[in-house]
């Protein structure tokens, strides 16, 4: 491939290449100064203010803070000063402290940097993963050391898995955005998303609570981590709503909203640190290269930025002839845009395929999926409710149709028993939680696709095929309940039922949506209404 580069644009990349080259050393010269102690001033400022935190709370109100935590904060005395491992680490250790949490732990949400023409864009994933900081209440979670097989598998099973929104503890704090507090303390009890997560029976081994905290950026107001933390078996189960649940307890919520507000920077260290640290080992490495000096890094701790040290001369020789080396490769830039035409070399032909085959790899590489559990079975109380209510409720739609057949419409037999509203039982009585089962859902769902069919036959242009109607038809009306939020699957199927149906289905025109289609959504939500509700373990509906 060949290509012809305009004499404007020529004459533009050669200033550019000018200023740069002018610059590049005077620039590289003020950087390791700047990022030294910009780093040393966030670090201490970081820590300074996580250990503030314990003493701020103490000196406000130290009784009050009983009803947070079941201990005497004042019996126990100051903070021991253990080795500092980084500010994530010192939070959940402040937290766990100060409301008597036996373990914490953070997710994070992973993103990158992408820059653009106009400045830089935030490009975040769509799952929660476990950073590896978490923190063991020596005082509240006294047995650890003698379950290390439960907590390893509790570890193990954190570093494989991934929450999407809605998933797991992480997942569901995020998909609500506020801090979210769950009973651990039977499986009966637990939320439908947990009971499907495989890292609930290991949880409730250990612990009966648990409180979600989701970390926003305080920028861009989306959830970039959230930091869990759970209650030992052991402690009193009357309590645990008010003591947990922070919109009855002042005191916890007062404690979680200070961790938030310093939460946000110990991220931004946690996805940093690596970096530099690498950034540090390619710079040794270069000025090893360039100027034969062997730097040793300072890994003490992660609490300080350690830079390199190296003398004056040195470091400006280095700068002197890295700025040589960028003057030489614009000049070499320069001789081939004086050319006016060349040939694309071969290391540029395989970057051009190797930018392709990354975005095929990433792209193949979302078929694995997200890590996330698959739904996890349930016992037989709840599949015997499922299997009542579910037999109730077809059972009524074929009562009904065999005694409505008696009676004509245009010389067709009535029609009343539409063959989707099987798969409306299953969610209604297999999954009344979920948020497509809501009679909102389930009426307004059914309501606009079957008005969508009925008005889409009845006006069915005679050049459109049939079969661009079956397709067309249930296509706009999923559109229209996304766009409303009136989502419901089992609508679809009834309109694509409508406009591929025979005379018999058909002639009912407009009443078809009154009936069958009204009269067996009324009939299933209300079956759903009473039978759902009479088991302990279900409340149906979520919302109206």
């Amino acid at each position: 491939s060949r290509f012809v580069l305009p004499p404007h644009m020529s004459n533009r990349v050669l200033e550019f290449a000018g200023k740069t080259a002018s610059q590049a050393q005077s620039l590289a010269a003020r950087a390791s100064d700047h990022a030294k102690e910009a780093h040393e001033k966030a670090s201490a400022k970081l820590k300074q203010a996580t250990h503030r935190l314990v003493q701020e709370i103490r000196a406000g109100s130290p009784k009050s803070l009983k009803r947070a935590s079941p201990r005497n904060l004042e019996e126990e005395g100051e903070h021991e000063e253990a080795e500092y491992a980084g500010p994530l680490k010192a939070l959940l250790k402040d937290v766990c402290d100060c409301a008597g949490f036996a373990f914490g732990e953070v997710w994070i949400r992973p993103r990158r940097i992408v820059p653009e023409q106009e400045g830089i864009r935030v490009q975040w994933e769509f799952v929660m993963r476990y950073s590896g900081q978490y923190y063991i209440n020596p005082v509240k979670f006294t047995e650890a050391r003698n379950i290390p097989a439960v907590l390893d598998s509790f570890l193990k099973i954190a570093q494989d898995v991934r929450y999407v929104k809605g998933q797991g503890i992480p997942g569901l704090a995020w998909a609500r955005g506020d801090t979210n507090w769950q009973n651990l303390s039977a499986y009966e009890v637990l939320d439908e998303q947990l009971q499907a997560d495989g890292r609930s029976e290991v949880m409730m081994k250990m612990f009966d609570a648990s409180v979600a905290v989701p970390v926003r950026h305080p920028q861009l107001s989306k959830v970039m981590a959230v930091m869990v933390f759970y209650r030992h078996r052991g402690e009193s189960q009357e309590a645990m709503p008010a003591v947990l649940d922070p919109t009855r307890n002042e005191n916890l919520k007062r404690l979680l909203d200070h961790a938030c507000l310093l939460a946000p920077k110990a991220v931004d260290y946690h996805d940093l640190l690596p970096q530099w640290k690498n950034a540090q080992h390619a710079w040794a490495e270069a000025l090893m290269e360039e100027t034969g000096t062997d730097l040793q890094v300072e890994e003490e701790n992660d609490e300080d930025f350690n830079l390199y040290s190296f003398t004056d001369s040195r470091y400006t020789l280095f700068l002197r002839r890295q700025g040589a080396q960028v003057t030489a490769a614009f000049m070499n830039m320069k001789q081939q845009l004086e050319s006016r035409s060349r040939t694309l070399t071969a290391v540029e032909a395989e970057w051009a395929k190797g930018k392709f085959a990354s975005q095929l790899t990433a792209y193949l590489g979302k078929f694995k999926g997200t890590g996330g559990a698959p739904p996890a079975k349930t016992d037989r109380n709840y599949c015997m409710w499922t299997l009542l209510g579910s037999f109730l409720a077809i059972v009524s739609m074929t009562y009904l149709d065999y005694r409505v057949g008696f009676y004509t419409h245009n010389e067709y037999p009535l029609y009343a028993l539409v063959t989707s509203f099987s798969a409306v039982a299953l969610i209604l009585f297999s999954t009344p939680t979920s948020p497509f089962g809501q009679p909102r859902n389930v009426l307004g769902g059914h309501m606009l696709s079957a008005g969508i069919a009925v008005f889409m036959d009845s006006n069915k242009p005679d050049f459109l095929p049939q079969y661009v109607m079956n397709a067309l038809a249930p296509t706009l009306s999923i559109m229209v309940m996304t766009y409303t939020g009136l989502m419901h699957p089992p609508a679809t199927a009834c309109c694509t039922i409508f406009v591929s149906g025979g005379a018999r289905l058909k002639q009912l025109g407009y009443i078809y949506i009154l009936f069958p289609v009204l009269v067996d959504c009324l009939i299933m939500t209300t079956l759903a209404l009473l039978v759902n509700n009479m088991s302990k373990q279900r409340v149906y509906p979520l919302f109206w």
